[in-house]
């Protein structure tokens, strides 16, 4: 986990900035901020990340740099600032250990499938055992229709996982619902977010 971390940047943002599209000047920080990561002498030599296939190991000057945003209702003093190399906690659950299944849906980018997704579902896997994945599959046949019309398909594909493997009692019910999204899929999926309350 600690590997993951150093490659990591977090931001806590409010909701209500949800819906809107990152600015050019958060763009130029991101790229400035991973380039400076890229080239300090610790990222250099770090360990690279144990995956399954060591074929896409990258080299520390082109490994992939994540900047992870969470929302949250609540914004109080100290929030919205990026923390590197440390766990944040889960938003809304400190200091109580979750309940319920956490499912996290995997949504693929343009022109992709769900096998594209195949080796973040695995080290999400190997992370957090107890989780549930779902690889997207409604969008595979058509990437190139609108955005609500893309957003309504996983918003809908989410819906009935959750009914399935999610019902409550006696079954699990939902702890938690994490989006990993690629590309395009990150435009799908905050679309979708209003779409599933």
């Amino acid at each position: 986990r600690r590997h993951w971390a150093e490659s990591t940047f977090t931001s806590v943002l409010p909701v209500s900035a949800v819906a809107i599209g990152m600015k050019q000047e958060s763009w130029f920080a991101h790229t400035k901020a991973a380039a400076e990561l890229r080239q300090s002498k610790e990222y250099q030599q770090s360990i690279p990340h144990a995956i399954e296939d060591l074929s896409v190991s990258l080299a520390p000057d082109v490994r992939t740099i994540v900047f992870d945003q969470r929302y949250k209702e609540d914004m109080g003093p100290g929030n919205g600032t990026y923390v590197r190399g440390k766990p944040v906690q889960a938003l809304g659950t400190k200091g109580k250990k979750p309940r319920g299944l956490h499912v996290f849906v995997l949504v693929h980018g343009f022109q992709g499938q769900a096998f594209d997704m195949r080796l973040i579902k695995n080290n999400i896997s190997l992370l957090y055992p107890r989780s549930v994945c779902l690889c997207s599959a409604s969008n595979e046949r058509d990437t190139e229709v609108d955005i609500e019309k893309m957003a309504a398909n996983l918003a809908d594909e989410v819906k009935d996982f959750i009914k399935d493997y999610c019902p409550g009692p006696p079954e699990p019910r939902l702890g938690r619902l994490s989006f990993v999204a690629h590309s395009i899929g990150g435009l799908v999926v905050r679309a979708a977010l209003p779409l599933l309350e």
